[in-house]
């Protein structure tokens, strides 16, 4: 499965078809819940930052 992510992107799509359709959302949901748990790390680093009284420039 490793091997697949190391090639390029433009040839990313083929994976569809070495997938069947229940594998394939199964990998979507796991990408969907890693993007999930980054985005609550930034946002608890966010916070953290800010309860320290230093203040983000926008």
């Amino acid at each position: 499965m490793e091997k697949i992510f190391n090639k390029p992107s433009h040839r990313m799509k083929s994976i569809g078809f070495r997938l069947n359709d229940e594998e394939l959302n199964s990998l979507q949901k796991t990408c969907y819940e890693q993007q999930l748990s980054i985005s609550e790390l930034v946002r608890r680093a966010v916070n953290e930052y800010a309860s320290k009284g230093s203040s983000l420039s926008s």
